[in-house]
């Protein structure tokens, strides 16, 4: 996993993102998504440690204890993958409530993801954020999104 992780760093350096992708394909096939999360805790292997949070977000998560959303949260490496795997979901249950949550408005240009997002439990959590910068982007973006569906580019 170490190796790995050099490889796909070196290889982003010089503009090649096929260790990222390479790690996205992995993550589809992840049985055990939260195995692969510690070890790729344990060995510091920062290309695979967002990817795997986002599949065990995705397939189980409720399973992720508290204490590893949290310090997910507070690490720069693994913020986004978290934030994005709950917007990613139609419903806010106790990891999306505490992830939206945790959302300043630094949070905002994870919201492009949402343009064509129908009105569900997230997109409502959403536009009513404490955040004035969250609320307003998810307006603009639903109701981008929303223009689209009603008017198709031709």
């Amino acid at each position: 996993m170490v190796r790995f992780d050099e490889l796909a760093e070196q290889a982003h350096l010089v503009g090649d993102y096929a260790g990222h992708l390479t790690a996205v394909r992995m993550g589809e096939l992840m049985a055990d998504p939260a195995a692969w999360y510690r070890e790729a805790a344990a060995s510091g292997c920062s290309t695979l440690l967002g990817i795997a949070l986002t599949q065990w977000l995705t397939t189980d998560p409720d399973a992720v204890p508290l204490a590893v959303l949290c310090a997910a949260l507070d690490d720069a490496r693994t913020r986004p993958a978290a934030i994005s795997a709950v917007l990613a979901r139609g419903v806010v249950d106790r990891t999306g409530e505490l992830v939206i949550d945790s959302m300043g408005a630094e949070a905002t240009a994870r919201l492009d993801m949402l343009f064509h997002r129908e009105a569900d439990d997230v997109m409502h959590r959403l536009l009513v954020h404490a955040e004035p910068a969250i609320a307003a982007s998810a307006a603009v973006s639903f109701d981008m999104g929303a223009r689209a569906r009603t008017h198709p580019a031709p």
